[in-house]
């Protein structure tokens, strides 16, 4: 529960500048964000399925935490996230919050 705590709370006060996405893919858009934050991100198989082989990413914001980045990410895909064990999980709406 700790791990979940600490990356909660790191995710909301780790703030963003200048998110200019333009049609990139769903996969360069985790990416990014697994570098930014330096946590494990893990995206489901069902996931996957809900967002196809190769869904395109548009996101416009600047200085948005890293939690609402990651809600708009992944609600415009239908999808959701959580935090298990330290790692950022993406996971089709019924398996995640």
């Amino acid at each position: 529960m700790r791990d979940q705590s600490r990356v909660h709370a790191s995710l909301e006060r780790r703030k963003i500048k200048g998110v200019q996405w333009e049609d990139i893919s769903f996969d360069q858009a985790v990416a990014f964000l697994r570098t930014i934050t330096g946590f494990s991100h893990y995206v489901s198989p069902a996931a996957l399925r809900v967002v196809g082989a190769t869904p395109k990413v548009t996101l416009q914001l600047d200085g948005a935490s890293m939690s609402t980045t990651l809600d708009l990410l992944t609600k415009s895909a239908g999808l959701c996230w959580r935090v298990r064990g330290g790692v950022v999980i993406i996971d089709a709406r019924a398996e995640g919050r």
